[in-house]
């Protein structure tokens, strides 16, 4: 199966939305595969502390970024199961754990894949949450900062574990591939392929991620937009 990881953030005024894909195999005994990558990657809070396990992808990153970066719901679903999902909506939102003087929404930690498959593009993402200790001059991330970021690329690039009752499930990170087609407007879109056999045929499975060493910006988290 496919998984997709959906991770909801509020960053002054500002909706903030990360994905991340995962191919699973492996059955569960009692749990479902979307509540097993939810554990795995740290989605769901540590009992009675109620914080993120920072020695998950998930916690870990949170613990990087801007304080006032607020994490409010993790969704992780199957993408050709409709039954096998598992939400997390955070009744306390998940602050960032870094105190430096935050920047604008719109500045972004960069990171990107290798390519596993020459027909499939690298994976990209942007992290909303920079510190202004992290930049500087040019943009340039600091090497301490730049040590900490490569900590969670190298944790998104894991393959991810769930026992459940001597059961493992496996999950490992992917890239996806979408079809190309045309709207009833005549735009052309994407979407993903019609079928998992499809899909997994047009998904790059095994790659690792790395740490962009310059600040990056993302024009949709700009004030008025945000995503």
């Amino acid at each position: 199966m496919i998984y997709e990881i959906t991770t909801t953030a509020r960053y002054f005024q500002q909706t903030v939305i990360n994905r991340w894909n995962y191919v699973s195999s492996g059955v569960g005994a009692s749990v479902s595969g979307a509540f097993a990558l939810a554990d795995a990657f740290g989605a769901i809070p540590v009992p009675v502390t109620d914080v993120l396990d920072v020695a998950k992808p998930l916690g870990f990153m949170m613990f990087q970024l801007a304080a006032p970066l607020e994490l409010i719901s993790c969704m992780v679903a199957a993408l050709y199961d409709p039954v096998d999902f598992y939400e997390v909506p955070y009744a306390t939102p998940k602050p960032g754990g870094n105190a430096g003087e935050a920047l604008s929404p719109a500045a972004a930690y960069g990171f990107r894949t290798n390519r596993v498959r020459l027909d499939i593009d690298r994976g990209r993402k942007s992290l909303a949450g920079v510190v202004e200790p992290a930049v500087q001059a040019g943009g340039i991330i600091s090497g301490g900062y730049l040590t900490n970021l490569a900590n969670i690329a190298a944790m998104w690039s894991e393959t991810l574990e769930y026992d459940d009752e001597g059961n493992t499930f496996t999950f490992v990170p992917a890239v996806l591939s979408k079809e190309e087609y045309t709207t009833p407007s005549g735009r052309r879109a994407y979407r993903k392929y019609s079928t998992l056999a499809a899909q997994l045929t047009h998904t790059a499975q095994g790659v690792s991620w790395q740490p962009i060493a310059n600040m990056r910006t993302q024009r949709s988290r700009q004030y008025g937009h945000g995503i």
